[in-house]
């Protein structure tokens, strides 16, 4: 039969303290506090922790789940090379059982005593996020609305002055940046402004103040290790997300110059049938090929 165990860990962002708890077969065998440079760093640790246990339990076999997403990924792909290894997403059997309640009441415990404010944990970053973007901006006014709705059905909207639509189509990519650019691994940013990709590719000599801030978060974002790409999908075309971007950025700026309180409604109204439109997609569903005129860029000219 083979062993179970478990592997938990929480780093806190603000000295990189962490935490690692290992239990086997509903025992406690391995509790440590040790500092971590960063969350790479955390999970190399992780990795250490699964290699001692595979040294002690290859013969009949390991069972395992890991906390960290990234590191249960991995190793899954490197599944061939230890033959009887078997990684877990989800904690199901007895044994299993058991042996995930005593690691978890163990790390928790431990670190409830030591760090009792469970908000400098710093959370696994996000594989993938898919956020589209728009703006709107009326004929004989600066007042812009800006939208970032990303593919779990989030909608954000902001509403500011500028004087052209190319600045508040970079604006409402700066926009998604900040708003979605935290804690995650991946971002994909849909537009459907040509104009926009070329400027962030440097393939035009138009001049912006707001696309020299978006630069500035672009380079930032990446320096912390963001891998971004900014992708051109074809307006009104029945991308929901961007469909949606487009009436959520319009519903702002309207509400705006009217001075009405329905944004609020209106957007939500606007949330509840998106969120009929992405029941059972994956991030990864909203991507299409990309052209070589219009494919995502990492970094900025």
């Amino acid at each position: 039969m083979s062993t179970t165990a478990v592997i938990l860990q929480n780093r806190f962002s603000n000295d990189g303290a962490t935490i690692l708890s290992v239990a086997v077969d509903g025992r406690m065998v391995h509790e440590s506090w040790n500092h971590t440079v960063n969350t790479n760093d955390a999970r190399a640790q992780m990795i250490d922790a699964f290699l001692d246990l595979w040294n002690v339990y290859c013969e009949q076999g390991l069972v395992l789940y890991v906390s960290s997403r990234t590191v249960r990924n991995l190793l899954k792909e490197q599944q061939e090379l230890f033959d009887g290894l078997l990684i877990r997403d989800t904690i199901t059997g007895a044994m299993f059982r058991k042996t995930w309640d005593v690691c978890s009441a163990s790390h928790h415990k431990q670190r409830r005593e030591k760090r009792p404010l469970p908000s400098e944990i710093e959370k696994e970053p996000t594989p993938l996020v898919v956020v589209a973007t728009d703006a709107s901006k009326g004929k004989n006014s600066k007042t812009v609305g800006l939208s970032a709705v990303n593919s779990c059905g989030i909608i954000k909207t902001h509403e500011m002055e500028l004087n052209s639509i190319f600045d508040a189509e970079l604006s409402a990519i700066n926009f998604s940046l900040q708003q979605f650019g935290k804690n995650v691994e991946r971002l994909e940013v849909l537009t459907d402004s040509r104009q926009a990709i070329q400027y962030i590719q440097g393939r035009t000599s138009l001049q912006s103040t707001s696309g020299l801030v978006l630069k500035e978060t672009i380079k930032r974002l990446t320096a912390e290790g963001v891998e971004l790409h900014f992708t051109w999908v074809r307006g009104h075309n029945g991308h929901a997300l961007n469909d949606c971007a487009d009436r959520a950025a319009r519903i702002a700026r309207r509400c705006k110059q009217l001075g009405t309180d329905n944004k609020t409604q209106l957007l939500a109204n606007l949330r509840v049938e998106l969120g009929k439109k992405i029941v059972g997609r994956t991030p990864e569903s909203w991507l299409t090929p990309k052209k070589s005129n219009t494919r995502g860029l990492s970094s900025v000219a």
